[in-house]
């Protein structure tokens, strides 16, 4: 700045000694003059401003590779387009490309459904871009499984049982094709020489041929079963006996024809074996006939839970008609579904919304978590009244929930997606067509694993026919499958560690008893009973025997060998009301609440009464804590229920709940307990134990 300001005022007094030196310019040389004049015209141009791009407009396209169906899975996402921003400077044109983080892109609800434009908005200009979605068709057939007769005699005809046809289209997916939808020359004589079927299916005037491999000989005998084949997974529910796996099983002949075996033609090995989740199991599978021939298979081992069992934070349990797309038609299945569901009016204001079960392993594992749900993301078709219906938009599930083990957040990739339906008329039936969604490759602890899928307000703006976020979704099951680890049953403990502890204040250190597992040698860990162990705890004050506030140290060790044990640190983090109470101070009336805390600032504390929160006024010793809302100004007739967030967590009060109510038996506190002033009566009033703040006109 300085150094324009410099050349502005050379330039003044060259300008200024110009009238002074045309009386003699003719006596300057010709050369010198050009010269002055050059460097004048340098000093004027040096003291122009910085010039800057100005931008013109954005130029928007597809990224290569990216397309959008009509599969109603299309939602566009800002990373799919190629943006760049058009500058001019100086009439000089150029473009650079912009990160997807940096501009937004906006489409109709109705977009999945019928295409249309996608407006592309950065710093002021807006471009759109019409997509056209993809008609799904109808590539090619594959063969998802043989026929179970592969070898015939002469003169016979073709049998199609068995036969599993797949209809594999452009948008990557496929599709089973029921039997009564392809087409077979089911009347042609077989004679030695053929070498397939053809089989054929239309779809939209779109034919597509498989040919089915096949032999013909002049005499043919089946022969023995010489061969089991396991065609399914093998699947089991946690805490039944082994021998209930299901599984479909195909006895091979030998003449290589195969045919589905009947459950009383073969045996399940392990018949008394109770199943637990986390341990490895495999079964044999024998030929009654001929126990000779066998096949074995792992095993799945599932537990399943219904919704409506798990632990509800804001919400509720219901049901209602199950619906579903049958042949793209939405149909009543005559049949009900139980849930668990409605989170989202806690979310909207403010509350937690949340599913919990718990899932005890015998080990370490890694599985798969699968939901089966309604989805809540329900539009307008044309985004404005309901004349033309409803429709379901897909869900990616990511944007309005977190799933949570054990306390920790585990990241769900944007691909797992809940579908969408419709359009349709009725709303309610969308809301009840249910799809299946999965949480793939999930880490598990051996001992006892706290599952909660908590819901958010859409992190992406996502919003409903009513203008609020999808934040819920009615779940029916949830199933949560793996295949666990082999565990030898005569292991020897000769290292262990301690699973996370979760403790309570005012817990007592003699019923702190944690998750014990045993590390084996090939580093598998497995669940071992906490009978074997003796417990300590140390840490807060000195020759304390209950959990306050602090640092603490929990030690397990073997009774059989004391030196075989594990400690493990943990923090007890938090505050504990104590008291509550209504003050005047001077021409102040305040909410008042005082007690214990350990490692919390006055940033940490949230105080909240649904989605409304208030300004805090603290205190701090080194122990204790008091924290005050102003009430003066607040208007007659309302109540406030006491709330409290520590670090975004909701403030829990000795096993009370997990809502951040500030409530309990050993709450502090006058009923009834009151302040007059300025006409206003200010009163603490016990109200499902809690000590709420009501206001009313003084009589």
């Amino acid at each position: 700045m300085k150094r324009n300001i410099g050349r502005i005022i050379e330039i003044a007094i060259l300008i200024a000694g110009i009238l002074l030196t045309a009386a003699i310019v003719v006596a300057i040389p010709l050369k010198s003059y050009n010269e002055y004049k050059a460097y004048r015209e340098n000093l004027i141009e040096l003291s122009k401003p910085e010039p800057k791009p100005v931008l013109e407009s954005l130029t928007v396209q597809l990224k290569e590779g990216v397309k959008y169906f009509k599969n109603d899975l299309a939602e566009p996402k800002a990373e799919d387009f190629l943006v760049m921003a058009n500058y001019t400077l100086e009439g000089v044109s150029y473009s650079e490309e912009i990160e997807a983080g940096k501009f937004s892109i906006a489409t109709n609800p109705d977009f999945y459904v019928v295409g249309g434009d996608v407006k592309v908005t950065y710093k002021g200009k807006t471009e759109t871009y019409n997509i056209e979605l993809i008609p799904v068709k109808i590539e090619s057939l594959s063969i998802t499984q043989n026929p179970y007769t592969v070898k015939y005699q002469t003169g016979s005809t073709f049998d199609a049982n068995g036969l599993i046809i797949s209809a594999v289209y452009n948008d990557g997916s496929t599709k089973v094709i029921p039997t009564d939808k392809y087409v077979i020359d089911a009347e042609k004589i077989l004679v030695t020489g053929d070498s397939f079927v053809s089989v054929s299916y239309s779809e939209e005037n779109e034919t597509r041929v498989v040919e089915v491999p096949i032999g013909v000989v002049d005499v043919l005998d089946n022969g023995a079963v010489t061969k089991l084949i396991v065609t399914s997974d093998a699947t089991v529910e946690a805490g039944s006996k082994l021998s209930t796996a299901q599984m479909e099983i195909n006895a091979v002949y030998e003449s290589g024809n195969r045919l589905p075996l009947d459950k009383s033609k073969y045996v399940v090995s392990g018949s008394d074996t109770v199943v637990k989740f986390g341990k490895a199991y495999n079964v044999s599978i024998s030929y009654i006939d001929n126990p000779e021939v066998s096949v074995s298979t792992g095993v799945i081992v599932r537990s399943t839970l219904q919704g409506e069992k798990a632990t509800i934070v804001g919400g509720k349990t219901g049901g209602a008609s199950e619906y579903a797309v049958v042949d793209g038609v939405i149909k009543n299945l005559g049949s009900n579904v139980s849930y668990a569901g409605d989170f989202g009016k806690s979310v909207k204001n403010g509350q937690e919304g949340s599913l919990t079960f718990t899932i005890t392993s015998e080990s370490a594992v890694i599985g798969n978590i699968t939901m089966r749900a309604g989805n809540s993301y329900c539009c307008f078709v044309n985004g404005k009244d309901d004349k033309d219906g409803h429709i379901m938009k897909p869900l990616q599930v990511n944007t309005i929930l977190d799933l949570i083990i054990n306390g920790q957040v585990v990241e769900v990739p944007d691909s797992v997606v809940l579908k969408g339906s419709g359009p349709h008329g009725d709303y309610n039936a969308l809301y009840n067509i249910y799809y299946e969604f999965t949480f793939e490759n999930i880490a598990l602890d051996p001992g006892e694993n706290k599952i909660k899928i908590k819901f958010k307000n859409s992190t992406n703006g996502a919003l409903t026919r009513w203008g609020e976020s999808p934040s819920t979704m009615n779940i029916d099951y949830i199933k949560v499958d793996t295949v666990g680890n082999e565990i030898p049953d005569d292991f020897v403990i000769d290292k262990i560690e301690i699973a996370s502890c979760n403790v309570e204040i005012n817990q007592r250190f003699d019923r702190i008893k944690p998750t014990v597992y045993a590390v084996l040698a090939n580093g598998t860990k497995v669940m071992v009973s906490q009978d074997l162990f003796d417990f300590s705890v140390t840490g807060g004050e000195e020759g304390a025997t209950r959990i306050t506030y602090g640092k603490y140290t929990i030690t397990a060790s073997l009774k059989s060998n004391p030196e075989v044990k594990a400690t493990k640190e943990f923090e007890s983090i938090g505050v504990k009301v104590l008291n509550v109470s209504v003050e005047q101070e001077g021409d102040k009336v305040y909410y008042v609440f005082s007690g214990t805390y350990y490692g919390c600032t006055a940033e940490d504390l949230q105080f909240f009464d649904g989605t409304k929160t208030y300004d805090l006024i603290t205190e701090f010793t080194d122990t204790t804590v008091t924290f005050k809302i102003d009430v003066t100004l607040l208007p007659a007739g309302i109540t406030i229920w006491p709330h409290l967030k520590i670090r975004g967590v909701n403030y829990y009060n000795g096993g009370q709940n997990e809502n951040g109510d500030i409530l309990g038996n050993d709450l502090g506190f006058i009923d009834n307990q009151s302040v007059t002033f300025n006409g206003q009566v200010y009163k603490i009033v016990r109200a499902s134990s809690m000590p709420t703040l009501q206001i009313s006109k003084a009589e």
